[in-house]
């Protein structure tokens, strides 16, 4: 599937954000699956997995400052992983 990546700002509660977005039209997840998608541990991949990659990711934008958060208009339709990123001193304001 093809892959789109984008970036806009933004101003999720009033803190101006740099949105880094890539998107695909691949195998996306049910909505049951995007509250745990950054959990050690978890995942999809037939025959298992070591479930660390996303989790790894998820860690590594806290720990600059950033957010990273998923979305899916469900099975068979794609799917969308976000990263906020603040200016230099600000930090991310989670969307709700």
């Amino acid at each position: 599937p093809a892959v789109t990546v984008s970036a806009r700002v933004v101003a999720p509660e009033n803190a101006r954000v740099v949105r880094l977005t890539v998107s695909d039209a691949g195998v996306g997840f049910p909505e049951s699956h995007r509250t745990r998608l950054f959990e050690r541990g978890f995942t999809t991949k037939p025959g298992g997995g070591a479930g660390i990659g996303l989790h790894w990711c998820a860690g590594a934008a806290a720990g600059m400052g950033a957010r990273l958060w998923a979305e899916s208009d469900g099975p068979g339709r794609g799917a969308r992983f976000h990263v906020d990123l603040a200016p230099a001193g600000e930090a991310c304001v989670p969307e709700r």
